[in-house]
């Protein structure tokens, strides 16, 4: 768990901790979050609210493409009343943020929010996002960090490993990069750890080997990534002997993970949903494994195709306001995500519940008939058919899937074995057209997906 007493940097004083001013700022911020996360959601909606009606009244002052955005659409500032009316506010796309990243930045970013950082989003559709962030967002960003340690009782004296996309150079193996500390949100008020970092260029047995010679308290990775370690760590049973649980993020979770992550590690896996350009979007909870809105972040809608709520457990796409963006505000922000709520929470806290999130529209398929849905693809019987290494499934009609194989060429009888697991598992007699590849690659940031349509 987190160390029971704080880092001092006040001369003569070791017990109680004086941290620094940042640090101290941090603990501030760190005691109005754990008492926030037990507010009722009407509270939380209501302070929400508040924070929402500054912002929009200050991007229609200050951003030129808000004046534009809202004048066209008839809309007052003044007119936000209660919480209802946050719907009336026009919708931003990504295409539109896109294609308009300097008339989005405010021309008077208030100076007590600190430096203005550039930050530019993977592009996973080809065209990347470019936003500005400040040093009070960083604030935000690291008090939810050192929230979720919180929630998972991280011991943060111990050593923490990173395996993830990075330039070609950097974080190579096969020692990678080692320092001291786990980052700003806890090296302003513990002592920390050291923090290891692997470069997932790296092959994979390579990746395996540096963990098993590092031997962490915890890892974060990509999920496709860490389904493909953890095959291969149950092929060459290799155990992790001080891993204590991992973090995810950057995709969605793929079926069988969790499964297989237990069997090969024999530890829990925690994940994160968020966006580069918005941050920390939800955690999950510690007491019941769904997803709760980081409400002090980010207020989460989720609208229907006619742009209403969808009520709780209904599939809609996933619109996010920043709260605290004032360089580059992003106000009623379509991300291009799918979820769905579920109901309130049994461990009692008020912050919002995404029960399922879905991914983007360009994971889902689309059946001869019209209907629309996220697939699964019988991945539990594949190991009963080949030893299938990796796979990925392209929609390229309305009747026709590629499927990409890496692992030995199959039998007919076990090609044809695998179409019909598929065609079960996607409800439909497509047609199934498979070839075989040395290694898949993957997306900007070195995300993976295991489906995507090119119907769209």
């Amino acid at each position: 768990m987190i160390p029971s007493f704080y880092k001092t940097e006040l001369y003569g004083v070791e017990f109680p901790g004086f941290p620094s001013n940042a640090g101290a700022s941090s603990l501030a911020l760190q005691f109005q979050l754990e008492q926030s996360q037990w507010f009722d959601s009407a509270k939380i909606i209501n302070h929400q609210f508040d924070q929402i009606r500054l912002l929009v009244n200050y991007a229609y002052r200050t951003v030129p493409f808000y004046k534009k955005l809202f004048d066209e659409h008839n809309f007052l500032p003044e007119s936000l009343q209660n919480p209802e009316d946050i719907t009336n506010i026009p919708l931003l796309k990504r295409t539109e943020l896109q294609e308009n990243p300097e008339r989005i930045i405010s021309q008077e970013i208030p100076r007590e929010h600190g430096h203005v950082f550039d930050v530019s989003t993977s592009g996973s559709t080809g065209r990347p996002v470019d936003v500005k962030r400040t040093v009070l967002m960083n604030q935000v960003w690291d008090g939810l960090i050192l929230r979720e340690h919180n929630w998972y009782q991280r011991d943060v004296t111990q050593e923490y490993a990173t395996i993830k996309y990075a330039k070609k150079g950097e974080w190579e193996p096969p020692f990678g990069l080692i320092r001291q500390g786990w980052g700003s949100a806890t090296q302003l008020i513990f002592d920390n750890g050291l923090s290891s970092y692997l470069n997932s260029s790296a092959p994979i047995d390579v990746q395996l080997d540096w963990l098993k010679h590092r031997n962490p308290a915890y890892l974060f990775i990509y999920p496709t990534n860490l389904f493909e370690l953890a095959k291969r760590a149950i092929d060459r049973n290799i155990k992790i002997d001080n891993l204590k649980h991992i973090r995810t993020n950057g995709e969605s979770l793929p079926d069988g993970l969790r499964d297989v992550c237990k069997r090969a590690f024999d530890v829990e896996l925690y994940d994160i949903y968020g966006t580069l350009e918005v941050g920390f979007i939800a955690f999950q909870c510690p007491e019941q494994g769904h997803y709760h809105v980081q409400s002090e972040n980010v207020y989460v809608e989720i609208l229907d195709e006619n742009d209403k709520p969808c009520k709780p457990g209904g599939i809609g796409r996933v619109v996010i306001t920043s709260l605290h963006n004032f360089a580059t505000p992003l106000i009623r922000y379509d991300i291009g995500d799918y979820a769905s709520f579920g109901d309130p929470c049994e461990c009692g806290r008020g912050l919002p519940v995404i029960s399922k999130i879905y991914g983007r529209t360009r994971n889902v398929l689309t059946l001869p008939n019209g209907d629309k849905y996220w697939p699964t693809f019988g991945y539990r019987e594949y190991s009963k058919i080949a030893d299938i290494k990796q796979f990925q499934i392209i929609q390229k009609t309305l009747t026709k899937l590629h499927v990409r194989l890496v692992c030995e060429q199959m039998t007919s009888d076990q090609e044809d074995s695998l179409r019909e697991v598929i065609r079960d598992a996607m409800r439909y007699d497509f047609e199934i057209d498979i070839t075989y590849h040395d290694n898949l690659e993957r997306g900007p940031s070195d995300k993976f997906e295991e489906f995507k349509s090119e119907l769209l």
